[in-house]
């Protein structure tokens, strides 16, 4: 695949309604980081709770391999039910730095079960070993413009030769 082609891809996904994880990962991960991607398709929904009102799915995956730290994959679901995706995003810091979420790197979408015409988030997220948690974040939809997202991907995809874990924390602003 070529750099103009990636481009369009990754902004025909983000300037529109979530596509699901699946596709996320097949149209925009897959590209950068091949078959280092690893997504669990198995039912392997684990049920959480960010906060005392909600209960959200989370599905997970990984990318390893390669001159990077493995990256965990979250894809977190909040239902209009618990609370809506603003007031899940107050919660997103204090939830990342849960002890059973054992990753230093992430990528994690923060969506709601009914997309349709909603706003979804894209997170990098970096978790020392003291629990320190930095983030870069992004509003997706068809309504925001993605493109500072989408350059970040597009440098990805583009340096996929070459990545390194101090590259995609320089991409994603956390050192």
């Amino acid at each position: 695949m070529e750099d103009k082609m990636y481009a369009q891809t990754v902004r025909e996904i983000i300037t529109n309604d979530y596509c699901g994880i699946e596709t996320f990962v097949e149209k925009v991960f897959e590209p950068i980081f091949g078959i280092n991607v690893c997504l669990y398709r198995a039912p392997m929904s684990i049920l959480v709770t960010m906060d005392q009102f909600g209960t959200d799915s989370l599905c997970m995956g990984e990318i390893y391999g390669m001159n990077i730290n493995p990256i965990y994959i979250y894809n977190i679901t909040v239902s209009d039910n618990s609370f809506n995706l603003e007031n899940a995003q107050k919660y997103l810091t204090e939830f990342l730095r849960k002890d059973f979420l054992c990753f230093s790197d992430a990528f994690i979408i923060l969506n709601n079960d009914d997309f349709k015409d909603r706003a979804w988030r894209f997170y990098f997220a970096h978790k020392s070993k003291k629990c320190v948690l930095k983030e870069s974040s992004f509003t997706m939809g068809k309504y925001f413009n993605c493109e500072m997202l989408q350059e970040k991907l597009c440098n990805l995809f583009k340096n996929r030769n070459v990545l390194t874990t101090e590259l995609i924390y320089n991409l994603f602003g956390i050192s």
